[in-house]
């Protein structure tokens, strides 16, 4: 299954060991996002 996913939650995984983590680091799933995001978080690294 594949799922988009924006900077909210993927600054929420990085913050916090929760649902969110959990779900982006699982092989379940096949993850996208827009660069602008990847930019983002390269940004505020």
């Amino acid at each position: 299954m594949k799922l988009v996913v924006d900077t909210n939650r993927i600054i929420a995984a990085v913050l916090r060991d929760g649902m969110t983590r959990k779900l982006l680091r699982s092989d379940s799933y096949k993850f996208c996002t827009v660069t602008a995001v990847l930019v983002s978080l390269a940004k505020h690294k």
